[in-house]
Protein backbone atom coordinates (compact mmCIF):
# COMPACT_ATOMS: atom_id res chain seq x y z
CA UNK A 1 0.00 0.00 0.00
CA UNK A 2 2.87 2.54 0.57
CA UNK A 3 4.60 1.46 -2.45
CA UNK A 4 1.01 2.08 -4.51
CA UNK A 5 1.01 5.81 -2.47
CA UNK A 6 4.54 6.70 -3.53
CA UNK A 7 3.60 5.75 -7.12
CA UNK A 8 0.71 8.38 -7.50
CA UNK A 9 3.12 11.18 -6.51
CA UNK A 10 6.18 9.89 -9.25
CA UNK A 11 6.55 11.65 -12.45
CA UNK A 12 5.70 9.41 -15.39
CA UNK A 13 9.04 9.56 -16.53
CA UNK A 14 10.19 7.34 -13.20
CA UNK A 15 7.53 5.27 -13.60
CA UNK A 16 8.19 4.56 -16.99
CA UNK A 17 12.26 3.72 -15.95
CA UNK A 18 11.14 1.72 -13.45
CA UNK A 19 8.99 -0.81 -15.33
CA UNK A 20 11.63 -0.62 -18.25
CA UNK A 21 14.01 -1.26 -16.28
CA UNK A 22 12.62 -3.74 -13.55
CA UNK A 23 9.27 -4.65 -14.63
CA UNK A 24 8.04 -3.05 -12.44
CA UNK A 25 4.24 -3.92 -12.70
CA UNK A 26 2.86 -1.54 -9.80
CA UNK A 27 4.70 1.35 -11.87
CA UNK A 28 3.34 0.03 -14.90
CA UNK A 29 0.07 0.08 -13.44
CA UNK A 30 -0.12 3.86 -12.00
CA UNK A 31 0.99 5.05 -15.82
CA UNK A 32 -2.38 2.73 -17.02
CA UNK A 33 -4.25 4.36 -13.95
CA UNK A 34 -2.99 7.59 -14.66
CA UNK A 35 -3.46 8.10 -18.56
CA UNK A 36 -6.26 5.23 -19.13
CA UNK A 37 -9.14 8.07 -19.60
CA UNK A 38 -6.76 9.94 -21.47
CA UNK A 39 -6.80 6.81 -24.45
CA UNK A 40 -9.89 5.95 -23.89
CA UNK A 41 -11.05 9.48 -24.65
CA UNK A 42 -9.12 9.61 -27.87
CA UNK A 43 -10.68 6.20 -28.52
CA UNK A 44 -14.42 6.57 -28.40
CA UNK A 45 -14.10 9.88 -30.18
CA UNK A 46 -12.33 8.57 -33.30
CA UNK A 47 -14.44 5.14 -32.59
CA UNK A 48 -17.95 6.39 -31.43
CA UNK A 49 -17.65 2.33 -30.24
CA UNK A 50 -17.05 1.38 -26.43
CA UNK A 51 -16.30 -2.64 -27.45
CA UNK A 52 -13.76 -1.06 -30.39
CA UNK A 53 -12.47 1.71 -27.66
CA UNK A 54 -11.21 -0.87 -24.88
CA UNK A 55 -9.61 -3.22 -27.77
CA UNK A 56 -7.78 0.38 -28.71
CA UNK A 57 -6.86 0.79 -25.24
CA UNK A 58 -4.99 -2.46 -24.22
CA UNK A 59 -3.13 -2.10 -27.78
CA UNK A 60 -1.92 1.15 -26.78
CA UNK A 61 -0.22 0.09 -23.43
CA UNK A 62 1.08 -3.30 -24.95
CA UNK A 63 2.85 -1.09 -27.41
CA UNK A 64 3.63 1.07 -24.15
CA UNK A 65 4.74 -2.21 -22.40
CA UNK A 66 6.89 -3.51 -25.24
CA UNK A 67 8.46 -0.21 -26.29
CA UNK A 68 9.30 1.28 -22.48
CA UNK A 69 12.50 0.98 -22.53
CA UNK A 70 13.28 3.29 -25.82
CA UNK A 71 10.85 5.33 -24.49
CA UNK A 72 12.46 5.51 -21.01
CA UNK A 73 15.88 6.55 -22.86
CA UNK A 74 14.39 9.45 -24.18
CA UNK A 75 13.06 12.64 -23.07
CA UNK A 76 9.35 11.96 -23.91
CA UNK A 77 5.42 13.47 -23.26
CA UNK A 78 4.36 9.96 -22.30
CA UNK A 79 0.56 11.58 -22.82
CA UNK A 80 1.29 13.13 -26.10
CA UNK A 81 2.72 9.79 -27.08
CA UNK A 82 -0.57 7.95 -25.88
CA UNK A 83 -2.44 10.18 -27.19
CA UNK A 84 -0.88 9.81 -31.07
CA UNK A 85 -0.17 6.27 -30.87
CA UNK A 86 -4.03 5.63 -29.44
CA UNK A 87 -5.33 7.65 -32.04
CA UNK A 88 -3.39 6.47 -35.15
CA UNK A 89 -4.16 3.06 -34.20
CA UNK A 90 -8.31 3.91 -33.68
CA UNK A 91 -7.81 5.07 -37.25
CA UNK A 92 -6.43 2.27 -38.70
Amino acid sequence: VLRAAADAADPDGELLARFADRRDEAAFAELVRRHAPLVTGVCRRVLRDDHGAEDVLQATFLLLARKAGRLADRPVSLAGWLYTVARRLAVE
